[in-house]
């Protein structure tokens, strides 16, 4: 891969994994908060669980990027698109 598109897919499985994270916890707070957000749910317990687990493996597959992707997540700047030094 080039320069720029290894980059760009590091990033983009960081915001990935991020949002997995941010979606996961946000139904665990769903579920603790109200039982009307479990629905035909009775296991609150179990479905907390789960969203526990795919924090857990999101949190995991950043780890795994990080200690053997060394290429920052960031995108490069075109050299057209820097700003003038002042």
């Amino acid at each position: 891969m080039n320069n720029i598109v290894a980059p760009a897919l590091i990033k983009a499985l960081h915001k990935k994994y991020d949002a997995e994270i941010e979606v996961a916890f946000a139904e665990c707070l769903v579920y603790l908060a109200s039982a009307s957000g479990i629905g035909e749910h009775s296991e609150i317990v179990v479905e907390v669980d789960k969203k526990i687990q795919a924090m857990h493996d999101a949190i995991g597959k950043k780890e795994i990027l990080n200690g053997y992707f060394k290429t920052k997540p960031e995108v490069p700047v075109k050299e057209n698109d820097k700003k003038p030094a002042n």
